[in-house]
């Protein structure tokens, strides 16, 4: 026997499973809010104890931090709780500038040296030169100090001041620079030229908001000079922003081209990309891309889309997986 639903009948059938699936996902969502604030409260009554009742005093700002931490200790290692404080590298990313006063660092001897001041910054308006060796910096002695520690000292707000204590060849006593941090433009690609013959080559070595245009540069320069050959070398390279990886590809790679998906709890975080816009790279032109374990993330999509779609080949090592 067949049974005919009349139209009215339908319209039932629709609403009412509508309402279904709509009263689930409510109860869905408040039982996240639920078990979300059992938890909260659990948190709170173990802190609370902790803090008013140790045995010794805590110290209640250190032993937060440590305990924010620890959560995070669990997760994957890029998930990490930051400070106002400990933000720079994310701000020199996004912001493509931070509070400097413009020297590249280096290591020569065991010695924190300088090898460039850059152009126009307030190292070099100051007087500080290539080779320069920085003894203390803000009375600190550099002698224990990692690069990166180093250069955490000396980076910080506009119109702040720093003083370095230079030690010149040449000079027996120490000379104290005080250097007025301005904002440093980031300079992402470090090199472009033209190698022997007909190839082209472009250093990239972090990818920040200024990335898609200077490479724009470079890759405009390299046409000129007539370069039917382009290495690009993201050796580590430990990546940045996506958005500037996306805007790399766009220049490279065929409109059209699927770059990379990115999936996540919240539907905001499914994504796809695809490029929009005609590749400013020749398809004749041949490309390399080098790579090694210190290129990571944006470095790797670049390399990966590159591969995926035939567009050039990769050498070096294994890369570092992020």
């Amino acid at each position: 026997m067949k049974y005919k639903i009349r139209p009215h009948m339908r319209s039932t059938i629709f609403l009412s499973l509508f309402l279904i699936s709509i009263l689930s996902f409510a109860f869905t969502k408040s039982d996240v809010y639920r078990e979300l604030a059992r938890s909260q409260r659990l948190i709170n009554e173990v802190y609370k104890s902790l803090i008013t009742r140790y045995a010794d005093r805590l110290d209640t700002e250190k032993f937060t931090k440590i305990v924010i931490n620890n959560i995070l200790d669990d997760l994957d290692p890029y998930t990490v709780y930051m400070e106002e404080d400990e933000k720079e590298g994310l701000d020199l990313l996004t912001k493509g500038k931070y509070g400097g006063v413009g020297i590249n660092l280096g290591v020569r001897e065991k010695k924190l040296t300088v090898i460039s001041p850059m152009d126009n910054s307030p190292a070099k308006r100051k007087g500080v030169i290539s080779g320069d060796i920085i003894v203390k910096i803000d009375g600190l002695l550099t002698k224990e100090m990692s690069l990166d520690d180093a250069a955490k000292h000396i980076r910080g707000p506009k119109g702040t001041d720093v003083t370095l204590s230079i030690k010149r060849f040449g000079d027996d006593k120490l000379i104290d620079f005080i250097l007025t941090r301005d904002n440093i433009t980031v300079k992402d690609v470090a090199y472009t030229g033209m190698l022997e013959g007909d190839i082209g080559y472009i250093r990239l070595t972090r990818f920040s908001k200024n990335s898609g245009p200077e490479m724009r540069s470079a890759i405009k320069n390299l046409e000129s000079e007539d370069a039917s050959r382009i290495i690009i070398d993201l050796r580590d390279n430990p990546g940045g922003l996506l958005q500037s990886a996306i805007e790399i590809l766009d220049m490279i790679l065929p409109k059209g081209s699927a770059l990379l998906s990115t999936k996540g709890r919240l539907p905001e975080s499914n994504k796809q990309y695809v490029s929009r816009k005609d590749p400013m790279l020749d398809e004749d032109i041949k490309l390399a891309i080098l790579i090694n374990e210190g290129s990571a993330s944006a470095s790797e999509i670049i390399a990966g889309a590159v591969q995926d779609l035939d567009r050039g080949v990769i050498v070096g090592t294994r890369s570092f997986g992020k």
